[in-house]
C-alpha cells in the first residue's frame, strides 16, 4: 500500500510541476504578448503625435495661402468675373466668399436652375467680365453655345475658362488659380 501512496504521490507531483511548468510557459508568453502590445502602441503613439504635428503644419500652409490669396486678391480688386453653370446655391456662395473674402469688385453668376435664358440676358451678365467661368459638370449645352455666340460676336471682352470642379469650396479655389493666369 505505501509503494501505491508512493507512487500516487509522485504522479500528483508530477503533475503539479507539469501544471506550474504549463503556467509558466503561459504567462511568459502573455507578458511577451503585452509587451509587443506596449511596443505597438508606443509607435502608433509616436505617429499620431507625427501626424498631429503634420495636420498643424498643413493648417499653417493653408492659412498662409488663404492669406495670401485674399492678399493678391484684395490688392487687385478690380477683378470682374461671371460663372455659368453649378447649383444655384453654390453659385450664391462662391459669389459672396469672391466679393466679400477674396475683394472680387463683381461676380456675376447664371446658376444651372433648368430655366432657359436669352440671349440677351447672358450677354448683359458677361459683357463687362474679365474673365467667365463655366462650371462644365453642371453646365447646359444651350449656355454653351449662346455664350459661344457672344465670344464670336467680339460681345465678350473676357476669357471663358472651364471649371471641372463641383460644390462652393471646389469652384471658388479654381477661380482663385485660375483668375491671376
Amino acid at each position: 500500500m505505501e509503494t501505491f501512496l508512493t507512487e500516487a504521490y509522485h504522479e500528483v507531483a508530477q503533475s503539479k510541476a507539469n501544471r506550474e511548468k504549463q503556467f509558466q510557459q503561459q504567462e511568459n508568453e502573455y507578458c511577451e504578448e503585452i509587451e509587443k502590445l506596449e511596443q505597438t502602441n508606443k509607435k502608433k503613439e509616436q505617429y499620431r503625435i507625427q501626424l498631429e504635428e503634420q495636420v498643424k503644419q498643413l493648417k499653417e500652409e493653408n492659412q498662409s495661402l488663404k492669406t495670401a490669396n485674399k492678399n493678391q486678391c484684395h490688392s487687385s480688386n478690380q477683378v470682374k468675373v461671371a460663372l455659368i453653370g453649378g447649383h444655384p446655391r453654390a453659385c450664391e456662395r462662391v459669389k459672396n466668399e469672391l466679393e466679400n473674402e477674396y475683394g472680387f469688385k463683381q461676380c456675376r453668376i447664371i446658376p444651372n436652375d433648368n430655366r432657359e435664358i436669352d440671349l440677351g440676358k447672358i450677354q448683359s451678365i458677361v459683357e463687362d467680365a474679365d474673365q467667365v467661368f463655366m462650371v462644365t459638370p453642371y453646365n447646359q449645352h444651350s449656355l454653351s453655345n449662346k455664350l459661344n455666340r457672344i465670344k464670336k460676336t467680339g460681345q465678350l471682352k473676357g476669357k471663358i475658362r472651364s471649371i471641372g470642379r463641383t460644390g462652393s469650396n471646389g469652384i471658388v479655389r479654381e477661380i482663385l488659380e485660375q483668375a491671376y493666369r
